[in-house]
């Protein structure tokens, strides 16, 4: 039976209306292998190779990856040592503070435990000893507020969060594993994430390592054209924080 012009017209309409043009959404994402395939998981619920590098940078203690440490954080803003395990020989990258602006580096290889005495000037010769608070630790350690004596100590955990330090504005909890800390421990400095370091372009907050003593002295705005480290200063000055802000080469005033 022959079909009037304005009838075809008007069934080739509703057809063109039922079927959405180039791909459908179902609940599983998008089924044409358009936009989905940068976010799809892979059969075993791993993330695709265009996941965002958050999914396999740096982990919590409980090798969960931090709740905000999304490919935003990856900018210019957060430096760091690291962005994933491969830069870590399989080891951790963690960004310290966990948020944004911290700054990235791998847990390195706990320090060992104490197996024995030393001499007079120690706290402890095995971490059976170690009992003020709980998951103390024996360790070698360094008297630094005068002669360079090495000791047993007893260690344990001084933090979890930041929060909880607060001696002072810029107070950073460093976890255990990371620069050499036996337990998660309270470091004062003069920032704590990029945003603290706005004086110059390209600041950003990282750990300095401390002339005196073995370990960091704390979280230190690094500037373009500054020191980061003792091996860009020479004439055997230090990398020191500078009182005016940022960092500067110097000759570090050590207590003897």
């Amino acid at each position: 039976m022959l079909r009037s012009p304005r009838l075809r017209f008007d069934m080739l309409l509703a057809t063109l209306v039922a079927v959405p043009l180039g791909c459908y959404q179902s609940a599983g994402g998008y089924d044409d292998g358009g936009a989905a395939d940068d976010t799809a998981a892979t059969d075993d619920g791993a993330a695709s190779d265009d996941a965002s590098p958050a999914d396999d940078v740096a982990s919590t203690d409980d090798g969960s990856p931090p709740d905000d440490a999304a490919a935003d954080d990856a900018g210019p803003t957060e430096s760091g040592e690291c962005r994933t395990s491969a830069d870590c020989g399989g080891r951790d990258c963690v960004r310290v503070p966990d948020e944004p602006g911290g700054y990235w580096v791998c847990r390195a290889e706990p320090p060992p435990e104490a197996t024995g005495c030393l001499g007079e000037w120690d706290q402890c010769c095995n971490s059976s000893e170690c009992t003020e608070r709980p998951d103390g630790g024996c360790y070698l350690g360094t008297v630094c507020a005068g002669p360079y004596i090495e000791q047993n100590v007893c260690r344990y955990d001084e933090c979890t969060t930041a929060a909880d330090c607060n001696a002072s504005t810029y107070g950073v909890c460093l976890p255990r594993d990371v620069r050499g800390a036996a337990r998660n421990e309270c470091l004062y400095g003069t920032c704590r994430v990029a945003a603290d370091c706005s004086a110059a372009p390209g600041g950003f907050c990282a750990p300095l390592d401390d002339p005196c003593c073995p370990g960091p002295t704390g979280f230190h705005c690094i500037y373009p054209g500054r020191c980061r480290s003792d091996a860009d200063c020479t004439d055997g000055m230090s990398c020191v924080p500078d009182p005016a802000g940022g960092t500067r080469c110097d000759f570090a005033a050590c207590p003897l």
